[in-house]
């Protein structure tokens, strides 16, 4: 038997020890960053949590900025090929309701016009004139919502990979992966894409602000749990067994209805991210 050893050197620190307000936000948009660069590359992560973003600081004791890891569940969307029995991709407590309940989040009004892609609304009139939605809900032409596009100055696309070369037509080939795409969400739900990784991170910045009193610091209420109070009830609904429910409720309140309900939980140390977790 031959014993070894690997030695290695702390990279950084979990998001849920940011030692300030301003560590904790520079954290979630480094994790940020880092997905938009894997996304931009052709790499969707599948996996924004709590234990996947980590904190690098400097020697000098200043605030550190995030860094995404761990892409064991990630994939090239453009070659992947979903099959009806895969399992969804991610951490429990911070995937999108979506993905868990296998449903969108609004099941009428949907608009799933190629090109356009699944732009979430419970009035079909909201979809019809508001323009500015559908600029932010783009999608490419796989199907799976995307990062701004690059424009040049003429406002075409561009393609910053392929230097300049002109794309060739593949509107055919587009239009028959749409027409696929839908009838596999029809009986598989909604495919993971980066919209759903950006939710991620959402549930990420909110399971820090709700759990934490204080900079790495846990909450009396879930070192010493009471099962019967509410915010023990609201939290296990939204983070343990089956958190689908309160995570579509959360999801579809209006902002007003979602910064009332998030004051009543929000420890004051946290209170100044409550305009952040609204928008």
């Amino acid at each position: 038997m031959v014993h070894s050893r690997l030695s290695t050197t702390a990279y950084g620190w979990p998001i849920k020890y940011a030692r300030s307000l301003n560590e904790l936000v520079r954290a979630i948009l480094g994790g940020v960053i880092g997905n938009r660069n894997a996304y931009r590359r052709g790499v969707l992560h599948r996996d924004a949590s709590i234990g996947n973003i980590l904190i690098k600081s400097d020697d000098d004791g200043t605030d550190g900025d995030g860094v995404l890891i761990d892409f064991d569940s990630a994939i090239m969307f453009e070659m992947h090929q979903p099959l009806l029995n895969d399992p969804p991709s991610g951490t429990r407590p911070s995937m999108s309701a979506e993905i868990l309940g296998n449903r969108y989040y609004f099941s009428e009004g949907v608009n799933e016009q190629p090109g356009v892609g699944v732009v979430a609304s419970i009035g079909d009139d909201d979809n019809e004139d508001d323009e500015d939605d559908e600029d932010e809900c783009r999608v490419d032409n796989h199907g799976v919502h995307g990062y701004d596009e690059v424009k040049n100055e003429d406002g075409n696309d561009v393609d910053e990979d392929k230097d300049g070369l002109k794309d060739e037509d593949h509107s055919s080939d587009d239009e028959e992966d749409d027409e696929g795409d839908k009838r596999l969400a029809a009986v598989h739900g909604p495919p993971h894409s980066v919209i759903h990784d950006l939710e991620g991170f959402f549930w990420v910045l909110l399971w820090v602000c709700i759990s934490r009193s204080g900079p790495a610091t846990c909450r009396k209420q879930l070192n010493d749990p009471d099962p019967s109070s509410m915010f023990y009830r609201e939290w296990s609904s939204l983070f343990e067994g089956d958190s689908v429910v309160m995570k579509m409720l959360t999801m579809t309140k209006s902002r007003t209805a979602f910064v009332t309900w998030l004051t009543r939980f929000l420890p004051s140390y946290h209170k100044p991210l409550t305009q952040l977790l609204a928008d």
